[in-house]
């Protein structure tokens, strides 16, 4: 049986280490695994000694919580998301979702206000939400 919490430790050290090749900045994940009460300490990884734009929340889970639930707003998706807004609005910066599924790519969720200019995304209008192929952002640019 999988244990979710290694699971999940184990989804944000993969996003932590690619993170960190794609733009050479040097993510940890968060103390307490972002239960943290003190601001800025929200969400699972964050850059040491700078200020964050992003809230950062990892997911790993073994299907795609993105399904047509979320049309009819249900589902793990829109739970996530949630949590990463009420995580951001504490921490005063943009929340940021990343996530992935048992041997799928990485995807990251971010409000539809931001542009990353990459055409290639999934809208949903209502929620305020543009999803993108993590791979097909320009990390360097978008955190540097």
């Amino acid at each position: 049986m999988v244990d979710s919490k290694e699971k999940g430790a184990r989804g944000e050290t993969v996003i932590r280490d690619h993170l960190r090749k794609e733009t050479g900045l040097r993510f940890e994940r968060t103390p307490l695994s972002g239960a943290s009460s003190v601001k800025g300490l929200k969400g699972d990884l964050y850059i040491p000694n700078v200020v964050n734009k992003f809230t950062i929340e990892c997911k790993n889970y073994a299907e795609d919580g993105f399904s047509s639930m979320v049309l009819q707003g249900k589902g793990d998706f829109l739970r996530w998301w949630a949590q990463v807004v009420l995580a951001a609005r504490v921490n005063e910066n943009l929340p940021m979702l990343i996530y992935k599924y048992n041997r799928s790519k990485m995807y990251c969720a971010v409000p539809v206000s931001i542009d990353f200019g990459v055409k290639n995304r999934i809208i949903l209008d209502d929620k305020g939400i543009a999803i993108y192929l993590l791979d097909e952002l320009n990390l360097k640019e978008i955190f540097v």
